[in-house]
């Protein structure tokens, strides 16, 4: 019996590191330095664009540049996408007063570090205009999250993978097993097929019932029965 492994990588890809639970990971995946002038705010925004954290960091740290250097206010702000707040981020929604002579500011996003499985999440942090709520506009203005995942959720593997049945009895009982690591609460379909070999077979209606349906495991279950 092939395995199904049923976590799926967001759209990182094969790039996404593996996440030890409780382990700490931070990246930064593209400057503002990577972006011609004409594309970038003339006053405010980030160094960072593109930041990704596991959800064991408790804070994304990101950097807002103040590029004069003089006494001058600017609004921040986080936004949802596929994560949201406050199940996944704390939000933040505030004002940044700059002294003259300050080039950049430090803000914390707390990331809230939850037991249960999920795909990596995304969520936004923009810069705004304190008098018209409007954001600013660059391409440095906005800095979209990653929250990396570090629950793992296992995988779906038969017991016994070559069971014999007696035809004398008419309920087949099957288990099937969570292995590596079992965090959050996941579910698996399953459906019977037919099997056809040289001089064997056994077919829906005549030999067997042809059922389907949902195994549900809840979170650090391993074992289940179909």
């Amino acid at each position: 019996m092939m395995r199904c492994v049923y976590r799926k990588d967001n759209a990182m890809g094969a790039s996404r590191p593996i996440i030890q639970k409780g382990g700490k990971y931070r990246k930064e995946h593209l400057l503002a330095s990577a972006f011609e002038k004409g594309q970038k705010n003339d006053s405010f925004g980030f160094r960072c664009l593109h930041l990704s954290v596991s959800e064991a960091n408790e804070y994304a740290k990101i950097n807002v540049v103040n590029k004069y250097g003089v006494n001058a206010r600017v609004g921040i702000r986080t936004r949802p996408d596929t994560a949201t707040a406050p199940e996944d981020y704390e939000h933040i929604d505030e004002i940044i007063t700059f002294n003259v002579g300050e080039e950049s500011r430090a803000i914390d996003v707390r990331i809230v570090d939850d037991e249960g499985w999920e795909p990596d999440e995304n969520f936004f942090v923009e810069l705004y205009d304190p008098q018209t709520r409007q954001r600013l506009v660059g391409r440095d203005t906005e800095c979209m999250i990653t929250i990396l995942d570090d629950d793992k959720p296992g995988c779906f593997a038969f017991e016994d993978s070559n069971m014999r049945h007696a035809v004398t009895s008419s309920i087949c009982t099957i288990r099937v097993q969570r292995q590596h690591d079992s965090d959050g609460n996941v579910s698996c379909k399953w459906k019977t097929c037919d099997y056809e070999t040289a001089g064997r077979a056994a077919v829906a209606g005549i030999e067997y019932e042809a059922q389907n349906g949902t195994i549900n495991f809840g979170d650090q279950e391993t074992s289940a029965e179909i």
